[in-house]
């Protein structure tokens, strides 16, 4: 799984932008090896987010659908560190 685009945003610095946003992974259901798919969201409490409006790819399904909130977590790859979506609070 790529995740460039979260390790550069943890680097050097919190990743937020002046809203609060960031990119986080949420796992693409139905796939035949995981697959996690990048997405905006904004940051809730320490680690819960609200994914924001955006549109979904035709043909994916994402576990958490845009509007939901749900806990992070830390994660590694062979790419750096990055923020799966975990589960729904």
């Amino acid at each position: 799984m790529r995740c460039a685009v979260a390790t550069r945003s943890l680097r050097g610095g919190d990743g937020f932008n002046s809203d609060g946003i960031m990119v986080i992974y949420v796992l693409l259901v139905d796939e035949p090896i995981p697959m996690s798919r990048p997405v905006k969201a904004r940051r809730i409490s320490y680690d819960v987010f609200k994914i924001i409006t955006q549109e979904v790819p035709e043909g994916e399904v994402w576990q958490f659908a845009v509007g939901t909130r749900g806990r992070v977590v830390k994660r590694t790859s062979e790419d750096g560190i990055y923020l799966a979506a975990e589960e729904l609070v």
